[in-house]
């Protein structure tokens, strides 16, 4: 588990929220590997297309990223995920499920863009029993958490905050 505050310098930052707040989002959920009917029983989401090689956000994410840890990036997937209050009915009754990411990649983690809260950051646990998170990592704008993609994990999201815009991400790094 590694956290980088003020990940992005000021300049780049302001390109990114702009790029996050001017995109295109398409209706989704999570995860979107198993199929259901209505969305809304999943962890509905919005996402942007995946950032292309060699595009704006695509450089300044892998360019910040390199300098600030001193990885090397050998495959990376970005784009900036919108989930709303307001669609969470079931998320907030039951509560979200701990998952991991895909074995495809070594490292997987979230940029927060609007957010301030302990309570829209990120629940990190040991097992899948748990019924309590081991550490909750809380969100704050322009932090950068990332962790093993095999280390199980869930979002939080604020009852009293209506959007929480994030940029996921995923790496494969070169060995």
């Amino acid at each position: 588990m590694s956290i980088i505050y003020n990940f992005y310098s000021n300049e780049d930052y302001a390109k990114m929220h702009s790029l996050a707040l001017s995109n295109l989002y398409a209706a989704t959920y999570q995860p979107n590997k198993i199929y259901f009917e209505d969305r809304l029983k999943a962890y509905p989401c919005y996402e942007t297309a995946k950032f292309l090689i060699d595009s704006m956000a695509y450089n300044i994410f892998k360019e910040t990223f390199e300098k600030k840890t001193n990885f090397k990036i050998l495959n990376l997937k970005s784009f900036f995920r919108k989930i709303l209050s307001s669609e969470l009915k079931i998320i907030f009754k039951y509560g979200t499920i701990p998952h991991r990411d895909s074995e495809e990649y070594d490292i997987a983690g979230v940029i927060y863009y609007n957010i301030n809260s302990l309570y829209d950051g990120t629940a990190i646990y040991d097992n899948l029993y748990q019924r309590e998170p081991s550490m909750i990592i809380g969100a704050k704008t322009n932090k950068c958490v990332f962790y093993d993609a095999n280390q199980l994990h869930a979002p939080l999201q604020d009852k009293d905050t209506e959007t929480r815009l994030i940029q996921p991400f995923f790496i494969k790094l070169q060995k």
